[in-house]
């Protein structure tokens, strides 16, 4: 049997990460009191100081001035790049393009990089 992973909102996870760095709670505190595994909140800890140096850190962001800059960039800064990304690379006919923001990614190229092709 597969062990299922949850799943938590960004919001969630920084108010995790604040009641251990502002309210000093300890990390095996908050996780018994929250039923969440320790070793997740010290990757949201972790995650959380790399940001705040200014680096990106290894997983989604948790910050909320990096979600905002992120989710302000212009529709066709996203295509000039996705297209500049595409000729470097040559795909071959059919590849099927992934990413994590899927859904912003084709409105993107639907309103901006449809026009232009």
């Amino acid at each position: 049997m597969t062990k299922q992973h949850r799943q938590f909102d960004i919001s969630l996870k920084l108010e995790v990460v604040r009641m251990i760095k502002e309210q000093g709670l300890t990390t095996t505190h908050v996780s018994q009191s929250m039923n969440i595994g320790e070793t997740a909140i010290r990757r949201w800890i972790k995650q959380y100081d790399a940001e705040q140096s200014g680096q990106r850190g290894i997983g989604n962001l948790l910050t909320a001035d990096l979600l905002r800059i992120l989710s302000n960039v212009p529709a066709g800064l996203v295509c000039e790049t996705l297209q500049m990304a595409v000729q470097q690379r040559c795909p071959v006919p059919g590849l099927l393009f992934h990413s994590t923001r899927g859904s912003q990614l084709e409105r993107a190229w639907q309103s901006t990089c449809a026009n232009k092709a």
